[in-house]
């Protein structure tokens, strides 16, 4: 591992990107402020949908998803002009890592409403339960994501930088593997819509 107070005192004119920087080229302005603008509306107007309908659960998963996005792209500008910060490099990695585990958790709470609205028996689990069990998915995501991007932010030796990294991405397969399953239950569920719909025209026609 390189002597972080070496690499923290470099320059783009003393060290080179390529071999010292925390990522091996340097952002682009124009696209990380383009993003960081459209999280920031993002931002505003779920706080706007969120207060006047009332869906604080779906609003605080929101939130918190996108104060993070908009925190990894404040880092990736600050990254533009410091490649060589560990410091800004964390803020980035953590921010857009664990940002989507929180759309995640307001995505996993749509369901459950549906299921309400066109019957549970349609659906082969309790709204109740698909609640509680993704939610508890996504939460053991977050957990591992921000223990694997604090142990490689602080980490002061390769090994320990890449225990960090491996622990990041077992947080981000969970949370491929829970919204794979949750992908499933939801067509299953679409597909029970569709068909009791279907057999309600065929019963109304005879």
């Amino acid at each position: 591992m390189l002597n972080q107070t070496f690499v923290e005192t470099c320059t783009y004119a003393t060290c080179s990107v390529e071999e010292y920087g925390q990522v091996r080229y340097i952002p682009t302005l124009a696209g990380n402020a383009f993003f960081l603008g459209i999280f920031s509306l993002a931002l505003l107007y779920q706080c706007i949908l969120g207060i006047r309908y009332r869906t604080w659960g779906y609003l605080f998963g929101m939130f918190g998803g996108l104060v993070l996005e908009i925190l990894g792209y404040v880092s990736r500008i600050q990254l533009h002009y410091n490649v060589f910060s560990q410091h800004k490099f964390a803020n980035y990695v953590i921010g857009t890592s664990i940002g989507p585990a929180f759309f995640s958790a307001s995505i996993y709470l749509c369901l459950a409403r549906i299921i309400s609205v066109f019957g549970t028996d349609l659906s082969p689990l309790r709204p109740r339960t698909i609640t509680c069990v993704f939610i508890l998915c996504d939460f053991t995501s977050i957990l591992l994501q921000t223990l694997g991007g604090s142990i490689t932010a602080n980490a002061s030796t390769l090994n320990s930088h890449q225990l960090g990294i491996h622990i990041m991405i077992a947080g981000l397969a969970s949370q491929v593997a829970s919204m794979t399953v949750y992908v499933c239950l939801c067509l299953h569920f679409a597909w029970n819509v569709w068909k009791d719909s279907e057999e309600e025209i065929g019963t109304a026609n005879i």
